[in-house]
């Protein structure tokens, strides 16, 4: 029995890979109406997770895409999490935005109130990043460069 050289074993290992990469292109992105694209969107923490556990870069970037796309009041958190345990600067940035963003909403929950107990230093980057918000309720102009004042610079509001 003849055993196959190096470059057919190179190209049909290669094959498999685009093989399988494909087939989870296609499962990301289906629709989460249906059965099978639900199971998938259930297991996105997962797949992640083991993704950069076994460095498959493609699959990571996929996953964090579809999880950042899929960022809601009661993940966000969660997500923020994730982001840590490989530090993903793009996750982390995204779901510490969200949080930013929707913090009245989520300060008030009781997930938060589990997460300050869980992740107290995550809690306290929150709770800064809150506390110096330096855009106007008011108009919404960004006073980032004037925080020395407490009014806005362009409708003269309070802003803190």
């Amino acid at each position: 029995m003849a055993t196959p050289n190096n470059k057919e074993q190179f190209s049909g290992g290669l094959a498999k890979v685009l093989a399988e990469q494909w087939q989870v292109d296609v499962r990301l992105k289906a629709v989460n109406s249906d059965d099978e694209g639900s199971a998938i969107s259930a297991h996105k923490l997962i797949l992640y997770l083991a993704a950069d556990k076994y460095e498959i870069p493609h699959l990571r970037d996929l996953c964090r895409t579809e999880l950042i796309s899929s960022l809601s009041l009661s993940n966000s958190l969660d997500l923020l999490e994730l982001a840590q345990i490989p530090f993903d600067k793009v996750l982390n940035d995204a779901a510490f935005g969200y949080i930013k963003t929707n913090i009245s909403t989520i300060a008030s929950s009781d997930e938060f109130k589990l997460f300050v107990a869980s992740s107290p230093n995550l809690a306290v980057e929150i709770m800064k990043a809150s506390l110096s918000n330096s855009r106007c309720y008011s108009c919404g102009y960004n006073n980032a460069q004037y925080m020395t004042r407490s009014n806005c610079y362009s409708c003269g509001r309070y802003f803190r």
